[in-house]
């Protein structure tokens, strides 16, 4: 409600802020019916969701994660990601050339209940 109130200043709104968990460079993250939390961590080949004690845990972490980002949950109660491959792109390669793999993949994972 704060963020909507162009009544309250920046220096109140700063005020306002909370630190709640330290995650690892994100590029995504999503809500599901339980109110949980999942963040893409991108530097760990992973998908977190944030326990209930505040601590992010991995969901999925495996090497052949490339770079998942905007994930999102589905009708099937599975957390659905891509596997990006942002950092393979041209733009990030010394060389200038693209360094992307194909398959192009958007992957799942069922979450609990």
């Amino acid at each position: 409600k704060h963020l909507l109130d162009p009544n309250v200043s920046d220096a109140q709104l700063g005020e306002r802020i909370e630190d709640v968990v330290r995650i690892p460079p994100c590029a995504g993250f999503t809500i599901d019916k339980r109110g949980r939390i999942y963040f893409s961590a991108f530097t760990e080949n992973a998908m977190l969701v944030l326990g209930d004690d505040g601590t992010p845990r991995p969901l999925v972490a495996d090497p052949r994660i490339s770079f998942p980002n905007e994930p999102d949950i589905g009708p099937d109660d599975c957390l659905y990601f891509p596997g990006s491959q942002i950092h393979r792109l041209p733009g990030f390669q010394a060389d200038g050339k693209s360094q992307v793999k194909a398959p192009w993949e958007v992957l799942k994972v069922k979450i609990a209940d």
